[in-house]
């Protein structure tokens, strides 16, 4: 088996990437690892759910827990119906 790492090769609006392979890769079948990073979120676009996600299940130090959040979360959201 033999390896050849592909120049970058963008992602097009359609999730495909398109290849050429070299004149001298005489395979009739290749195996194909598409290697990529994650965009990176901004702050901005980082909605309420996407941040209690992200919060570990075991806080460190003084923070609440996930479920201490949404506790809180609860009681304010049923505060606004009253």
């Amino acid at each position: 088996m033999h390896a050849i790492e592909m120049p970058v090769v963008e992602i097009n609006h359609q999730q495909q990437i398109h290849l050429q392979l070299p004149h001298t890769v005489r395979a009739r079948k290749a195996k194909v690892i598409v290697i990529y990073d994650e965009p990176e979120q901004s702050a901005d676009t980082l909605t309420l759910a996407g941040f209690l996600n992200e919060l570990p299940d075991v806080p460190t130090g003084m923070g609440l827990s996930r479920e201490d959040i949404a506790q809180h979360l609860d009681n304010e959201r049923q505060s606004w119906d009253n």
